[in-house]
């Protein structure tokens, strides 16, 4: 226990922010990374095996986030500092938000995707919170849709009170009354990462968008190695926030 004491003691004066930032972007942008290369090559032979080409899991999205959290938690303070901001500590918020999707692979798969959300500010800098989640997925050979939920992880680089930049990270579930991709299954997990942003309109509202890249699959966890076509695309986010 002294040690913990100690140790906490001598990293207090460190910002973890910067490298605990630039640790989530470069890990999440590399495991999206590889699950694309891997999805390029399984949707060309959606029922056959890539072996040579195997991504970390997906689990591993949510594990290295929550890492990088339980670290903020434990060797950082809540900074109140900076109450002119637009995030402050402890504060609850709920967003709605609409977004569409277009895959880069040759099947041109649009997703349109309505989502609600709630969260608390940790940090100035960090938030978290979960969105859940109606899609609709179509193309040529498919359409479908269905429901998902999604834990978050928020890192803010600007929090102004007139706005906010953020880079954010998560991974859910989807439950899809069709399979997904062709020749997948109807239960996938939803990777996701991109950056962001939140204007203020108002005292305690904000307008918000965001980049984002979207992953589908199933990680080899529902139906086993053969049937595990992933889907990725890229595509955008409006909506708004309110603060409580």
């Amino acid at each position: 226990m002294a040690y913990f004491v100690k140790l906490r003691q001598a990293v207090a004066g460190c910002s973890l922010r910067t490298p605990l930032m630039f640790f989530i972007v470069m890990i999440s942008t590399g495991i999206a990374s590889g699950s694309a290369v891997r999805a390029e090559f399984a949707l060309r032979d959606p029922l056959g095996g890539v072996d040579d080409l195997v991504p970390l899991p997906h689990f591993t999205s949510l594990l290295l986030p929550a890492g990088a959290l339980a670290a903020v938690l434990l060797f950082t303070e809540a900074d109140s500092s900076d109450s002119s901001g637009m995030l402050r500590v402890g504060r609850r918020f709920m967003f709605s938000r609409a977004g569409w999707f277009l895959s880069y692979h040759e099947s041109q798969t649009d997703i349109f995707e309505g989502s609600a959300g709630f969260g608390i500010n940790l940090r100035t800098w960090l938030s978290v919170g979960a969105e859940f989640h109606l899609s609709r997925l179509r193309d040529e050979r498919i359409a479908t849709q269905g429901v998902g939920a999604r834990p978050f992880l928020r890192w803010t680089f600007v929090n102004s009170s007139a706005f906010a930049i953020y880079f954010e990270q998560g991974l859910g579930m989807i439950f899809l009354t069709d399979n997904f991709p062709p020749g997948g299954t109807q239960v996938n997990f939803t990777p996701v990462y991109g950056l962001g942003g939140s204007i203020a309109v108002g005292p305690a509202a904000a307008a918000v968008f965001s980049l984002r890249h979207y992953h589908i699959s199933n990680g080899k966890l529902i139906a086993g190695e053969n049937r595990n076509p992933g889907f990725d695309s890229n595509g955008f986010y409006l909506g708004y926030r309110i603060d409580l």
